[in-house]
């Protein structure tokens, strides 16, 4: 039952990175690496597997802020920074 739950909730994951789509023929397929948020899911899941398999302590988290530090560097997190600063200038 652990399994089951643990490959639904990756799906869910892959679902939301964009490395697995909605096809009607198939229901499921590839996403497109072309696109940046793709390919930074598709890179953090590989840093994931590969820090988890040297047993690196903190594998998810360093993944996650080193793929952070890449969109950072591609000028992704732009939306999300201007967004934090709005929200930081209108509080009160």
């Amino acid at each position: 039952m652990g399994a089951g739950v643990g490959l639904f909730l990756g799906l869910i994951g892959l679902k939301s990175a964009g490395i697995v789509v909605d096809n009607p023929a198939t229901l499921l397929s590839i996403g497109s690496f072309t696109e940046p948020a793709t390919l930074l899911g598709g890179i953090c899941f590989l840093l994931i597997a590969v820090l988890s398999y040297r047993n690196v302590f903190g594998a998810i988290l360093l993944s996650i802020l080193i793929v952070i530090a890449i969109g950072w560097g591609w000028g992704l997190l732009s939306t999300a920074v201007s967004f934090l600063r709005h929200r930081a200038l209108h509080q009160h």
